[in-house]
């Protein structure tokens, strides 16, 4: 896909750049204005690839706090496994204790 400016301006004017997957807004980022004298067009060139800028931070900090949510996610897992081991742990350690104190005075 080689997308031109008008491509991305069309993008924006009907509110689906925001909607975009990554390769769509990675090759938009990589969309090389033609040339020219005018300083309105060359607002307009700056004003898009903010827009197109903007959108690829928003996915990349979506992306991120996703991977934060796993991360956390399993952090807890990991910690609730941990803890129920660690009562079964326990509750083997006081049914050693039990024996031998049993086995002391059964003597």
């Amino acid at each position: 896909m080689n997308p031109t400016l008008e491509d991305i301006e069309r993008a924006i004017q009907h509110g689906s750049i925001e909607k975009a997957d990554r390769a769509t807004l990675e090759a938009y980022a990589r969309v090389v204005p033609r040339t020219g004298g005018n300083p309105a067009f060359h607002l307009r060139v700056e004003q898009v690839q903010r827009r197109v800028d903007l959108a690829l931070k928003k996915l990349d900090d979506a992306e991120r706090e996703a991977r934060e949510i796993e991360r956390h996610a399993k952090a807890t897992r990991l910690a609730g496994s941990a803890n129920h081991i660690a009562k079964w742990a326990i509750v083997i350690a006081i049914a050693a204790l039990t024996v031998s104190v049993v086995q002391t005075f059964w003597r």
